[in-house]
This record gives structure tokens, C-alpha cells and sequence, in this order.
């Protein structure tokens, strides 16, 4: 394209200048001056400008809530003095949805947690975990501040634990693909952030502190502990039993006169197994003779699952047995059959212990070989290791230092390099065969055996028991536990929480 000559430009800036003399001159008024601008409908142009100013304090805001500013800066309650912020009410509550397997930012929980609670006083389920949230937020309001009364504080190690927390939520962000703040949001709510959680976690590790050393801090006499175990024998005694489960064979969906029909043939097997049981043998040996399949005749042959040790009372599998094992005029040696929902129980009652027994140190190491999955050439290879130990072991000086030294050396467990040591054993819980090798009441100091679990072969070696007795430790601890909660409850009243509407609706 040809550019225009300098004739032809001159020419069209000239007429360019007389077209806008002419819109000025139409723009004049009689009396020289400018005509006013014609704005049509001045109502509209009003409506107009508010509107353009609330969409941009509107934009605003919007900013601000996804910046998390309303749930940093504003309220959600008020306990005692102590201004709760959103972020940390909405901290307790994520934590507490979370014990219920709900996340308040997924849509699957957030119709769960619209639901009828079905709790009196609570509409929904989020109305109450709301109030749980409230009240542990009351809790760590009252025992923080009662810890910085007495002097308690953070030490270094407390504070470590917050710096691992923040270094665990760096690493699920950067997997999530998320910096650590919007991961922190996504697990705690709008708002939360390092800044904004650090004080919320201190606050939440000093009520804690202040808490396990208050209670530690009652007094709790041998006197008052008979007492209470007198009171409550049932609760704190053990029972030492054995049982076989008969199950009915039937359908899940089997008709009822099916079902009835399986009852009954349980129930038959079940009484001609109780004939012929007289004594611990014969029972150990009617469990095999009565296995449903080969996988569990072996269990019977290679083991001794069917003998319960040192059974609390809400330990026993179902009531009826619990209430029969536990009734006073037990003596050892009886037996019965229980029925359940799915057949038949064949039980022999052994023994009732005042649980005045300590719990044992053991030290073992381990040669692993799943009983029920491995080769048998697999299983012959760990026996024949956990023998080879215990031969050198014996051939040695037999001491817990050169025991120690070999499972260090040679176990298979997580517990090796502690020497094997697995402290202060409580019933249930360890595996039944190595349970009941531990609590053998013939067991003595120095004890060596092999004894085979699902895991595999434990060389073992007991290292004793000493220190307070099984009831003495479990009452103290409820006496403890009594006492720390009526001083809550009176502490309590001097911290009465109110909620904060406006910034308890930012609450999510």
C-alpha cells in the first residue's frame, strides 16, 4: 500500500481541525459557555457508581476470606478473657470431625455432617461436633492457663515436637503438589497457616503438659486401692479359661428354618465335643479331633490358641460367657457350652486371679516365618536358626548380657537393637503362644524356649517382673483419673465460654 503524499496529509489535518471546531461549537451555550453533558437517566448512573463501589469492596472481601483474614482476626468465642480465634476453633473441630472419619471440606462429610445428630439439642451432626469443639477448646483454655500460673512451660523438646509437625505437613504438601499453607487450610480450615497454628499448638502441648503432671500429682494410698478393688472385684480380676467356637454352617442369606436347621447341628458338635473334655489335655486334643479343615487343625497341633490368660471381664468374647466365667461359685474344671448369634461356644473354666501379678521383662529374637503363608522349607530354615541360637546361647556363660548381645546380632524383630527387650508385658499383649510362655506360673529368672507364633520362632529369655502389681496399676490409675476430673470440673466454672456470632459463622 502507497503512503499518502505530504499534499495529501496537510490536507487531511486541516479537515481533521474544522470537524472538531464544529463538535466544540455545538457543544456551546448562548452565553459562550459549555453546554452541560447529557447523562440521560441521572437515577441510573447513581445505581450504576454503587454498584461498581460493591463489587469492588465485594472483590475485597472475597479476597480477605480466601486469604483467611476473617478467621485469623475475628472471634469465634470467648472463654473466661481469652478471645478464641476461627482458626483455632476451626483447629479443634477438623480434629475432632477427623476421630469420625469426616473432613468438613469434603462433600461426601459435608452432607453426613448436615444430617439429624440424633442427639438431643443438637440439630445436626455439625451442631455437636461444634460444641465437643467448643468444649476442648474451653479444656486447653483453662489447663494452659492453669500451667503458666504454676510456672509450667515449653521446654525444648515440647517445642521440637511443633517444628516436626511443620516438617511432616512440608512433606505431605510437597507430595499433595501444594505449598504447606494451603495444605495446612485444606486439613485445618480456612485461615490456617505456620503463623496462625504455632500459637494454637503451643497452647495445645502446654494444657497437655499440665495435664499428665497434675495428674501425677495425686496421691494415691495401697489403702484406698483395696478399698476400691473390694468394691469392684469383678471389674479387676482375671480369668483363665478355655474355648472352642462351634460355627453353623449357613449362608449369609440362608432362609431362617436353614439357619435353625445349622443351630442345631453346632449345637449337637458342640455338646459331643463338652463330653469329651475332662481335663486340659482332652481339650487341647478335642479341639484338633474337632477342627473344620486342615488350616485349623494345624493351628491346634502347632499351638494352643483355644487357652484364654488373664481374661478381664470385657475381654471375654460375648456376655453370656463373661457373666458364667466370672460367677462366684465357679470352680475349676467346669465346663459348658454358650450359645452366640452364629453357634456355639464349648468352654472349661480353669482360674480366677486376684490379678496381684507383675508384669514380666522378656528379652527374645526372632526368626521370621509366617506360620500360615511361608514354605515349609521356609519354616524348617527359622526353626533350625532359633535352635542353632539357643545351643549357643546355652553353650556360653548364660547371661541376660550375652543374650542381648546375640539378638542384637541376630533377631529378626524391630526390638533387636534394645537387646530383644519387650518390657513390661500386660496380657493381650502379645501373641497367645508368647503370652502364655511369659505368664507361665512356673516361670523363673533366667528361663530360656522357643516358642513359634504367627510371626515365626522367638528364641526367648525371661528377665523377670518387679514394680507394682496388674490391679494396683489399673485402680490407681481410674483413682487418678476421678480425682484429675473432679478438679476439672471445679476449674471448669471459673472458665464459662460465649460464643461469638459474627465469627463463629466463619467456623468450617
Amino acid at each position: 500500500m502507497r503512503e499518502p503524499s505530504e499534499g495529501q496529509q496537510k490536507w487531511k489535518a486541516e479537515e481533521l481541525r474544522e470537524q472538531r471546531k464544529a463538535r466544540l461549537a455545538e457543544m456551546k451555550s448562548k452565553d459562550g459557555g459549555k453546554k452541560p453533558v447529557k447523562t440521560g437517566n441521572r437515577t441510573a448512573t447513581v445505581i450504576t457508581i454503587i454498584v461498581l463501589v460493591l463489587a469492588l469492596v465485594g472483590a475485597g472481601l472475597w479476597g480477605a476470606y480466601r486469604l483467611g483474614l476473617p478467621h485469623q482476626y475475628l472471634n469465634a468465642m470467648t472463654i473466661g478473657s481469652e478471645k478464641i480465634k476461627v482458626v483455632e476453633f476451626n483447629y479443634y473441630y477438623h480434629n475432632i470431625a477427623s476421630q469420625f472419619q469426616l473432613d468438613p471440606n469434603d462433600e461426601v462429610s459435608a452432607q453426613t455432617l448436615q444430617s439429624d445428630s440424633g442427639i438431643e439439642g443438637f440439630d445436626t451432626v455439625e451442631d455437636y461436633l461444634k460444641d465437643v469443639a467448643a468444649q476442648q477448646a474451653q479444656m486447653n483454655v483453662m489447663l494452659a492457663d492453669k500451667a503458666q500460673t504454676e510456672g509450667i512451660v515449653l521446654d525444648d523438646e515440647d517445642k521440637a515436637v511443633i517444628e516436626d509437625f511443620f516438617t511432616q505437613i512440608d512433606s505431605s504438601a510437597t507430595q499433595a503438589e501444594l505449598s504447606s499453607n494451603a495444605f495446612l487450610a485444606a486439613q485445618y480450615g480456612t485461615g490456617a497457616t505456620k503463623e496462625s497454628l504455632r500459637p494454637v499448638l503451643e497452647r495445645y502441648l502446654l494444657a497437655q503438659k499440665y495435664s499428665v503432671e497434675k495428674q501425677e500429682s495425686f496421691e494415691i494410698t495401697d489403702d484406698e486401692i483395696e478399698t476400691y478393688y473390694q468394691e469392684n472385684k469383678d471389674n479387676y480380676d482375671r480369668v483363665t479359661y478355655r474355648i472352642f467356637s462351634v460355627q453353623a454352617d449357613y449362608e449369609s442369606d440362608a432362609a431362617d428354618d436353614v439357619k435353625e436347621e445349622a443351630m442345631k447341628a453346632a449345637k449337637a458338635k458342640a455338646s459331643e465335643m463338652l463330653s469329651a473334655v475332662e481335663d486340659e489335655k482332652s481339650f487341647q486334643d478335642a479341639c484338633v479331633d474337632f477342627a473344620v479343615d486342615d488350616e485349623e487343625k494345624t493351628k491346634y497341633e502347632t499351638g494352643d490358641p483355644s487357652k484364654m490368660l488373664l481374661k478381664l471381664m470385657n475381654s471375654v468374647s460375648g456376655t453370656d460367657a463373661a457373666e458364667w466365667l466370672f460367677d462366684e461359685s465357679r470352680t475349676t474344671g467346669d465346663k459348658t457350652i454358650i450359645e452366640t448369634s452364629t453357634g456355639y461356644q464349648v468352654i472349661m473354666y480353669l482360674d480366677r486371679s486376684a490379678a496381684d501379678f507383675q508384669y514380666p521383662d522378656v528379652n527374645h529374637i526372632l526368626f521370621k516365618a509366617d506360620r500360615d503363608t511361608a514354605e515349609q522349607s521356609v519354616i524348617d530354615e527359622a526353626e533350625k536358626k532359633a535352635e542353632d541360637i539357643l545351643a549357643e546361647y546355652e553353650s556360653g556363660d548364660k547371661t541376660k548380657e550375652s543374650f542381648e548381645a546375640l539378638a542384637k546380632e541376630n533377631s529378626e524383630d524391630t526390638s533387636a537393637a534394645e537387646g530383644g527387650l519387650i518390657a513390661a508385658i500386660t496380657p493381650g499383649q502379645t501373641m497367645t503362644e508368647f503370652e502364655n510362655w511369659v505368664y507361665d506360673s512356673s516361670r523363673k529368672v533366667g528361663d530360656t524356649g522357643i516358642v513359634q507364633t504367627s510371626y515365626g520362632f522367638h528364641v526367648m529369655y525371661y528377665a523377670g517382673a518387679e514394680g507394682r502389681t496388674d490391679r494396683q496399676i489399673r485402680i490407681e490409675s481410674v483413682l487418678r483419673t476421678e480425682e484429675y476430673q473432679e478438679f476439672v470440673n471445679a476449674e471448669l466454672e471459673n472458665y464459662v465460654y460465649k460464643i461469638d456470632s459474627t465469627g463463629y459463622r466463619f467456623t468450617t
